[in-house]
């Protein structure tokens, strides 16, 4: 299935508070503790700030890259894929370029 910016928007929603509903994979896990990215300050992010952008990843049906503003102004991009339209699993994310 092929989800739109739109689903993303309405998971995003959904979501809203709940950390139950956001699934790490290990390969995120390892490049959060690599680039040294704050994981508390990414959860806030996705439950309570809405994104600066959203862009769909061209060669995938569920794949998205979400970019947020972070408090010392450099950007965090997150890339997220959509789950049953309910939960976001994270893939990778990263802090400035």
């Amino acid at each position: 299935m092929s989800y739109s910016i739109d689903n993303l928007k309405n998971v995003l929603h959904k979501i809203g508070g709940d950390l139950w509903d956001i699934t790490y994979t290990e390969h995120c896990l390892e490049k959060l503790a690599h680039r040294l990215i704050d994981i508390d300050m990414l959860e806030r992010k996705l439950l309570e700030d809405e994104p600066c952008d959203i862009k769909k990843i061209s060669h995938t049906s569920d794949y998205f890259t979400l970019t947020f503003k972070s408090s010392g102004g450099e950007d965090i991009s997150v890339v997220v894929s959509i789950f049953n339209l309910k939960s976001l699993i994270l893939i990778s994310a990263v802090c400035g370029g």
